[in-house]
């Protein structure tokens, strides 16, 4: 049994000295999404429900990204100097109860400006610190695996709390629904202020990290791609993802248990998506899964603007999770593992600028595109924007005259 467990903590990536503080980690991921679940699918339900156009949801969604993207830089900074992970994810979770405590009774727009960008901090907070942490307990050559098996922690959180949600609207109602999620968020705080301590080791050393002192990092053309791609994929998936919850409420009439069901749906292949892409992400091209990932997250959208009927979202729902694992799992351990450590935050800084850009402009334009052609013209864009980051990967890779580590660059 012992024996078992040793070679399931290996195949995960995981040194074994931190399988204690790993477990606990999992469970506050998936206590931690388990109040996002019940919170967050409702977010823009009861903000047009309070008489907001999607285009004013648009803008409410626009200012409380800028403000927490503003927030985050200074704390990012703060973080960096404190070099305290356990501080900030508990501070993080912290931030989370009163949030949804609050937000049930928000009825104007500067309250839901700051109850959501507040909300934004917290979720941002949380998965930076968390993917952190978490990649100072993994070996050089499985941080896919890794990473891919801490995912999952959100992954089993969302489905069991999104699934549970509908029965809690009908036999509760919306208030206490959002109670539930506080009292989750609670219990992670407990579980990470007296479970967890800080880990006072650096990353693993990667095989970049034998090259030559280098004082400044050249950017390849294969990494700049990458980081386009993800912010023009960014981008299109918050298009779709910000209102594809009140097209599922009042445009598809969903019942508050089909509304559960359809939000938990979407994520219940993340678990053997997340195993498999991160195991497939240390052994194969990458640049195939992240552009084949954001090909086939596009047909979400397309599907989605031309569906007629409650049914046939069961299936369409679920590809929702192959965008999920392409930005989570696979670029993180791409860049986690090629890049030399000493650029990494550099690299790391860029990637959450570029994707809070696109997820600053992405509210706003599909608001707009929302009030004007309605949502499935939104889901529509969403599509083509996804294909073209997806073309965008597999036009650098083609033009590419061989495959390069990113660290042959340095």
């Amino acid at each position: 049994m012992v024996n078992a467990v040793r070679r399931t903590l290996k195949l995960s990536g995981l040194h074994l000295e931190h399988r204690g503080q790993f477990s606990v980690l999992w469970l506050v991921g998936v206590l931690t999404y388990g109040g996002f679940g019940l919170i967050y699918p409702q977010f823009s339900i009861l903000i047009t429900g309070r008489g907001f156009s999607l285009q004013e949801f648009g803008v409410i969604q626009g200012i409380a990204t800028f403000l927490s993207i503003t927030s985050l830089v200074y704390i990012g900074k703060l973080s960096d100097r404190l070099n305290k992970r356990k501080a900030i994810l508990a501070g993080a979770l912290l931030l989370g109860i009163p949030i949804a405590v609050l937000f049930p009774h928000a009825s104007t727009l500067s309250m839901f400006v700051a109850l959501l960008a507040f909300y934004l901090l917290s979720a941002s907070l949380f998965n930076a610190t968390a993917a952190n942490w978490v990649s100072r307990f993994g070996t050089p050559t499985g941080m896919g695996r890794l990473h891919g098996s801490y995912r999952i922690s959100y992954s089993v959180g969302w489905v069991l709390a999104t699934g549970f949600m509908g029965k809690a609207l009908d036999a509760w109602g919306v208030d206490a629904t959002f109670y539930l999620g506080a009292a989750l968020f609670a219990a992670a705080l407990l579980l990470t202020v007296f479970l967890t301590r800080d880990t006072a080791s650096e990353p693993v050393p990667l095989a970049s990290e034998s090259l030559g002192d280098v004082s400044y990092f050249p950017w390849p053309p294969q990494l700049k791609a990458l980081l386009v791609a993800l912010g023009i994929f960014t981008l299109a998936q918050t298009m779709g993802q910000n209102l594809s919850y009140i097209f599922l409420r009042e445009e598809m009439q969903a019942t508050n248990q089909q509304f559960g069901l359809l939000s938990s749906v979407q994520s219940w292949p993340e678990v053997p998506l997340m195993l498999a892409l991160g195991i497939l992400s240390d052994r194969v091209s990458n640049t195939a899964l992240v552009a084949g990932g954001m090909l086939l997250a596009g047909l979400r959208w397309i599907l989605m603007a031309v569906v007629r009927g409650i049914t046939p979202l069961y299936f369409v729902q679920p590809l929702h999770a192959i965008a999920m694992t392409v930005t989570e799992v696979v670029i993180i351990a791409v860049i986690s593992r090629e890049v030399p450590s000493r650029f990494l935050g550099s690299v790391m800084g860029w990637r959450v600028t570029i994707t809070s850009g696109a997820q600053l402009v992405a509210p706003l334009l599909a608001g707009a595109v929302g009030e004007e052609f309605g949502i499935r013209v939104v889901f529509l864009s969403a599509a083509l924007i996804s294909v073209a980051a997806g073309l965008l990967i597999v036009y650098f890779t083609a033009s590419a005259k061989k495959p390069h580590k990113i660290y042959d660059y340095c």
